[in-house]
């Protein structure tokens, strides 16, 4: 048998054989033991399972010789250019094998790290291939707090502003997902955040004057494939894409273009705060630009309703399909960035006053703010639609089949379909719709879209209770709570649904939940703002026993620090809904409740005697006022 090929029927005997090359003195046993190694693991499953054989054999390779060979380019022993790339490609295969292979440990420690430098140097000298694989091993090592570290751009990484030039696209994905990496496990300093932005501003700049357009589908492609919410100020500098991004919505752009600039935008708008928000949609170039032309925001916004509702008629057609994922995640995009709009109107809006009055004007002209208002309307109209059509696909049935009409209800339903992949409860549409869609109810006088959204109560109830869990994938609970302050109002109808949803057990027992753990999240007081809604509609003309467990809780709660004004105002608030909810319960439920109404008031009374002057007014005011309200209960 050829000594220099291994033996696949004796693993062990080839294995003493790689051994002892590798342990030789000269690079040239090294090397073909080398050889060996990486055909024998090629050719064995069964061994590169083992754990710790591979451990064995990554821990007999001497770094040095390795090395030596990932930098035979700059070698001063002459070589031919063809057995240079392939020195160079025989190192990069076996640190790729072992990180791939190694248990996370090894790839943690000096041994595997050691490589990331030698690595990023010998990019430029590789084909395409070896580059990918180079960048795959370095994603691996930096999968590791040890292996981020060993990454830091200062480090003579000057080589890639040439390299760049030549293939910009290609050099700031691959480091944009390095540097999302390194990120996620390394907690980096100021210095190594600005490291690893002014490397990659620079790519970002250089494309920006070439290529402005590619820059965009390049960013767009990024933000999609990796978690860059979490990433501060990704892409580097994001106030110096707009005008690339109003350029590009401003000349109409194609299909492809148009998406990215949806998807760069919707991303940037998640990780940024109202900064880069108002720098968006504020049309900086108003006085300039001639008058016959429509401000950016306008066209902007509007694009994104006219893709929403040419996009919704064909949804429920693609939902089983591998498209529907694809086109969930553009259209969420289109709905988040509408949100934002939304919310910058009514940051720039008079308090109490509608987002479509005239104060907003110096944002958009009054006609087009009504045009916007009835474009809102039309879309959020059929995006009702497409909620119920989604919602009796996948839960209640086929679309047009009441429930009751079965003779048992209890029947599993067999005319219902779905995506198999996206569920409703995990739809970007869905949530992002929702979001959208409860902020326009909440703000927009609408009854006919009020009246419509009353008919999702079905969707709105299980899809709260679903993101009540500690499991939980996603959180509807605020833009639910949001959609319900903006039906409930003025609205029998509305609330007598959530009522025949079970919603008040559903929500009462989320607000039970808070004060029981006396941990206040975000949402708690817009839960006591729907409820308190609930017991003062019409629509209940005296409360129910059952509901009285809510009172119990408000009275065993613990008072807080009158330092902590979101805690007492949460208290308050609380206390309330418990004064509304004795004030219209039967006579008879008030004189069993008599202890948690006495206790309530003697601590809101105590909180007033002994902090009345450090309170704040509205605090103050709300304590009086349950004090008020109890008053002659007996």
């Amino acid at each position: 048998m050829d000594s220099s090929q291994p033996s696949s029927a004796n693993p062990t005997a080839a294995l003493d054989q790689v051994f002892s090359l590798l342990k030789a003195k000269d690079d040239t046993s090294r090397f073909v033991g080398l050889s060996l190694l990486r055909s024998l693991l090629d050719s064995n499953e069964e061994l590169r399972s083992n754990t710790a054989i591979i451990t064995q054999c990554w821990n007999s390779i001497p770094n040095t010789f390795l090395i030596k060979l990932l930098e035979s380019q700059t070698s001063k022993k002459k070589k031919s250019d063809e057995e240079t790339r392939d020195l160079i490609t025989l190192a990069i295969s076996v640190v790729n094998i072992f990180a791939n292979l190694v248990p996370q440990e090894e790839i943690e420690k000096e041994k595997m790290t050691e490589f990331c430098e030698p690595l990023i140097h010998v990019i430029p000298q590789c084909d395409q291939e070896s580059q990918d694989v180079v960048f795959q091993v370095l994603r691996c090592i930096a999968n590791s707090p040890k292996g981020a570290t060993s990454m830091n751009p200062a480090k003579d990484w000057n080589w890639l502003d040439i390299a760049a030039k030549e293939k910009p696209v290609y050099y700031l994905k691959e480091l944009g997902r390095l540097f999302g990496i390194c990120y996620a496990n390394f907690t980096m300093s100021k210095s190594d955040l600005r490291n690893w932005h002014d490397r990659l501003a620079i790519m970002i700049q250089q494309m920006a004057k070439e290529n402005p357009a590619v820059l965009i589908e390049t960013l767009a492609d990024l933000s999609t494939e990796m978690p860059y919410l979490s990433l501060p100020d990704w892409p580097p500098d994001p106030t110096s894409l707009l005008p690339i991004i109003r350029t590009a919505i401003m000349t109409r752009p194609a299909t492809k273009l148009r998406y990215a600039v949806v998807t760069l935008v919707a991303n940037l708008l998640r990780q940024s705060d109202n900064h880069f928000s108002a720098l968006l949609f504020n049309d900086t170039e108003q006085e300039t630009r001639p008058q016959s032309s429509q401000p950016f925001s306008y066209v902007f916004i509007n694009l994104l309703l006219i893709d929403i509702r040419t996009t919704i008629p064909s949804l429920m057609e693609i939902l089983a399909s591998p498209e529907y994922a694809t086109t969930a995640i553009r259209l969420a995009a289109s709905y988040d960035i509408t949100t934002s709009f939304i919310m910058y109107l009514l940051q720039n809006s008079e308090p109490d006053t509608e987002i479509t009055d005239n104060n907003t004007s110096s944002i958009l002209p009054p006609d087009l703010l009504l045009k916007l208002r009835r474009d809102f309307s039309e879309t959020f109209s059929l995006t009702l639609e497409l909620f119920r059509d989604r919602w009796e696909s996948a839960v209640t049935g086929a679309s047009g089949l009441d429930p009751t009409a079965r003779r048992d209800p209890e029947t599993p339903l067999a005319l219902t379909w779905d995506n198999p992949t996206v569920s409703p409860s995990e739809d970007p549409i869905i949530l992002s719709g929702l979001r959208a869609l409860s902020l326009w109810l909440r703000e927009d006088d609408n009854p006919q879209l009020n009246e419509q959204a009353i008919g999702i109560m079905d969707m709105l109830i299980p899809l709260y209770s679903g993101s009540m869990g500690t499991d939980a994938k996603v959180d509807f609970i605020h833009p639910i709570l949001t959609a319900l302050c903006g039906i409930f109002p003025d609205s029998e109808d509305a609330v007598q649904a959530f009522l025949d949803e079970k919603g008040w057990d559903v929500l009462s027992k989320d607000l039970k939940q808070c004060f029981t753990q006396q941990v206040f999240p975000a949402h708690t007081q817009d839960l006591i703002r729907v409820l308190l809604m609930v017991v003062e509609s019409d629509s209940v003309p005296q409360t129910q026993q059952s509901w009285m467990d809510i009172v119990r809780v408000m009275a065993k709660y613990t008072v807080p620090s009158v330092r902590d004004i979101e805690a007492m105002e949460t208290l308050v608030g609380g206390w309330q809904l418990a004064v509304a909810l004795i004030l219209k319960a039967p006579r008879r439920v008030r004189k069993e409740m008599a202890e948690e109404v006495g206790t309530i008031t003697r601590k809101a009374g105590g909180i007033l005697d002994e902090a009345g002057e450090r309170l704040e007014e509205g605090v103050k005011d709300g304590l009086q006022e349950i004090i008020e309200g109890f008053d002659g209960i007996s």
